[in-house]
């Protein structure tokens, strides 16, 4: 069985064992359906995107459809995937990268992949109006 953490929370995890990819390279961006026409993104917003059910279901969802991959499982791999992303002001998520110092064999696809699929967000605002606001969430694989 298999577990990761998001956000801290700790799902079927036991003492960690990572291995980092030397030879690691980080995968494209997924950019579908980005919005083009507006380069303006922040980092900080009043009010920043809210996931639809809030924290619990964002974890529950990410739960829900993570899947560990073949290879690293192989391998035994362990870590932590940075991913950013913006979330639009219709809040559709778009600009899904891996960030930071990660391990690979397909984890990084996978939690770009997953993020990708969300569901639309509640979009952040800026003086009551929606802007364009980047996030970072930090995925964790682990092996049981």
């Amino acid at each position: 069985m298999c577990g990761f953490i998001i956000s801290g929370m700790i799902f079927g995890c036991r003492t960690p064992k990572v291995i980092v990819t030397k030879n690691w390279q980080e995968p494209p961006p997924i950019d579908v359906d980005c919005d083009k026409t507006d380069s303006l993104t922040s980092d900080i917003a009043e009010q920043f995107p809210e996931f639809p059910g809030g924290s619990d279901s964002f974890t529950k969802t990410i739960k829900a459809n993570i899947q560990y991959p073949d290879n690293a499982k192989k391998l035994r791999l362990e870590g932590t995937i940075g991913v950013t992303f913006i979330v639009e002001k219709d809040g559709s998520v778009c600009h899904v990268k891996t960030v930071g110092n990660i391990f690979d064999n397909g984890c990084a696809l996978e939690a770009m992949r997953v993020i990708k699929s969300l569901p639309k967000f509640i979009p952040g605002k800026q003086k009551g109006k929606p802007v364009r606001v980047r996030m970072v969430v930090p995925v964790k694989f682990k092996l049981d």
